[in-house]
């Protein structure tokens, strides 16, 4: 292949990344990708962390092979000691600096050191995303928030941080390729000091979070996780599109642990009262449940939660059919064809049953509130992801 003769340039490690951007392009126009595949190994065998641009080039790589779902086990070059394109996939990981950009170079993963560049970024959240986007949720994600964060004025993008050339076309649209592939609608997580009452969207949406009560950040563990203490403490999110799915896939998950029950405790809402609008994720008659709008009907896991565990819920719709995981198994199914799971229009709130009235509140920890309109992450078994 021509193409890799970029080594006569000077810039060998920009071979992974042109051959793995074209596997991606060869498999969606259904053209033969066996060539490309070969190429993309190849070219990881050859990476060299010496050299310029071996992040970008290990990203192209991972991306170019997870679309075609193809693994490797490299054989020579820095990344021999890899067994797997998961081995590669965590190595590209840590190249993200703090702060969420990635570095140039993998031998600059240095924090205020000023090596993050948007186009190693764009594409690791393409590799990422594209090879096992629950894995790499928060990786992803503050991939994502560091270019909204370092986007000019102009609404474009340099390359990086005080380029002298300014805004790039081509930079530009790459990050917009990136951000777009690494949007969750709603992200809700705890990672701060104990008590803290803040709380911050991290979905790169920007929506508002209102607290009531006493609901913070409370330590849990070497970590923290959102305390609600079952009287009075409630999230709030204004009205919004996010959560509006129609009868398209979804799937809204979280971790909770419960400090004690009453046998019915919201956890996440968009129902309102004296109305058959709106879903929830509830105990319900002491087992977790979904709980949709119309007809008032009830998707039962028939767990009942043990009180101080921790516990991983999803509902996903997947086409005509709305399952319930609970710890990555799933525990209920409904054909839910013909149903438009929207909201009620008076927002969304975690930790009780109604947006708009004071009733059935959560005691008890939550974490890592997703919601992601338009895909269904799961549609069978899975490992919940950290």
């Amino acid at each position: 292949m021509c193409i890799r003769d970029r080594a006569d340039s000077g810039i060998a490690n920009l071979a992974a990344w042109d051959i793995g951007i074209g596997l991606v392009g060869a498999a969606s126009a259904g053209a033969n990708t066996s060539e490309w595949v070969a190429g993309v190994k190849a070219e990881i065998d050859e990476l060299n962390g010496a050299e310029f641009y071996d992040v970008i080039g290990l990203a192209g790589a991972i991306y170019g092979l997870a679309y075609v779902n193809e693994d490797y086990d490299p054989t020579a070059g820095e990344h021999a000691a890899a067994t797997s394109l998961s081995d590669l996939a965590t190595t590209l990981a840590r190249y993200q600096i703090d702060g969420g950009g990635f570095a140039w170079n993998s031998a600059y993963v240095i924090p205020d050191d000023y090596n993050e560049t948007i186009q190693e970024t764009a594409y690791a959240i393409l590799a990422l995303n594209e090879f096992d986007r629950n894995a790499f949720t928060s990786t992803i994600q503050g991939a994502a928030n560091y270019m909204l964060e370092v986007r000019l004025a102009t609404g474009g993008w340099e390359n990086y941080v005080g380029s002298s050339t300014g805004e790039n076309n081509e930079v530009t649209g790459e990050a917009l390729w990136g951000i777009d592939a690494s949007l969750i609608n709603l992200y809700i997580y705890s990672d701060t000091t104990n008590g803290s009452t803040e709380f911050i969207d991290a979905s790169g949406r920007d929506h508002v979070i209102t607290a009531y009560g006493n609901v913070h950040h409370d330590s849990c563990g070497s970590d923290t996780a959102i305390l609600y203490d079952g009287s009075g403490d409630w999230l709030s999110v204004a009205d919004s599109d996010d959560w509006d799915f129609g009868t398209g896939d979804f799937t809204i998950d979280l971790w909770v642990n419960l400090n004690s029950t009453t046998s019915y405790e919201g956890i996440l809402s968009t129902e309102k009262l004296l109305t058959n609008a709106g879903y929830a994720m509830a105990v319900w008659n002491g087992t977790i449940q979904w709980h949709y709008g119309p007809g008032k009907s009830f998707t039962d896991t028939g767990v009942t939660p043990v009180l101080g565990q921790w516990y991983h819920l999803a509902a996903v719709r997947s086409g005509n059919t709305l399952s319930v995981y609970v710890d990555g198994v799933e525990k209920a199914a409904t054909d839910c064809s013909g149903m438009s799971f929207d909201s009620a229009g008076s927002g969304l709130v975690t930790g009780r049953f109604l947006t708009n009235y004071s009733w059935y509140y959560l005691d008890g920890y939550m974490d890592e509130i997703r919601i992601t309109k338009g895909t269904a992450l799961w549609t069978e078994d899975f490992t919940p992801p950290n």
